[in-house]
């Protein structure tokens, strides 16, 4: 269960080796993520970009592939050391990760060429302080690229899901709900919103039933933290047998239409 304190944001440190079996994207997607994050924020090998929530490096790493200096901050250690891990390899690693409060940057202001957010803001209650923290460090002229994905709605993972609304056992979100949200907030901040053309990152998600069981199972969903464990294994036992009547096999791929979409904050000179 959680405690007042944990409620303020959520660390993934509970699921951080098995967390990107749950965000699986294509490499070629991710490369192609990177290299419109590095045209929109032009970027090179002398300005570096604060990955704030960087998590397991899902995006800090092929921004380094590509040469693009990276620091890389998030509230988990033991998903920064999984980020750490896949990084060290890199011949042209120029890196840095460290734990910080994303509300509280161990950063100069206006010292920072560019800013990513991936997937962060509706798990911590205080978005908007994360926000001001990020406009903080930028140098004027500079953009914050936020970024979200779709494509982890599989049926059987639905299932569940549905299981735990019907039960009210699903957890909400404890921070922004919709980054249509922080929109307005942004502009407020004198920011210029553009959403940035996604068509290279579009694919089709596949995940076979064995392994989506064993998402739910192991708990990978914050949302689903929260639940009972004699809740969650009757949930289990539900989703398993509507699988099976389903499809017959657990080894059946379920698909689904999958993309990353980009906003881009283009803030003052």
């Amino acid at each position: 269960m959680f405690t007042a304190s944990s409620l303020e944001f959520l660390s993934f440190d509970r699921v951080a080796p098995q967390y990107d079996a749950s965000r699986h994207i294509p490499e070629t997607i991710m490369r192609n993520a990177a290299h419109l994050i590095i045209q929109t924020a032009n970027l090179n090998a002398h300005t570096p970009m604060v990955d704030a929530g960087t998590g397991t490096g899902r995006f800090a790493v092929p921004l380094v592939k590509f040469g693009i200096p990276v620091l890389g901050i998030d509230i988990s250690h033991s998903m920064l050391l999984q980020a750490k891990l896949k990084v060290n390899p890199l011949k042209y690693d120029r890196s840095l990760f460290t734990q910080s409060d994303l509300r509280r940057l161990p950063i100069q202001s206006q010292s920072c060429h560019a800013a990513l957010l991936v997937h962060v803001l509706h798990l911590i209650v205080d978005w908007k302080a994360v926000l001001l923290e990020i406009k903080r460090i930028l140098r004027p002229g500079a953009v914050l690229i936020i970024a979200t994905e779709s494509g982890k709605r599989f049926p059987t993972r639905e299932i569940y899901f549905e299981l735990a609304r019907e039960r009210n056992m699903l957890r909400h979100h404890i921070g922004l709900t919709d980054l249509n949200e922080a929109i307005p907030f942004l502009k407020s901040l004198e920011a210029e919103i553009t959403e940035l053309d996604n068509r290279n990152m579009e694919w089709t998600a596949e995940s076979s039933i064995k392994d989506t069981l064993q998402m739910l199972g192991s708990r990978l969903f914050s949302q689903t933290w929260a639940i009972p464990e004699n809740v969650h294994q009757e949930m289990m036992m539900l989703t398993s047998e509507w699988a099976a009547n389903r499809y017959g096999s657990f080894d059946i791929i379920e698909k689904m239409p999958a993309q990353i979409m980009m906003w881009c904050a283009k803030f003052p000179d």
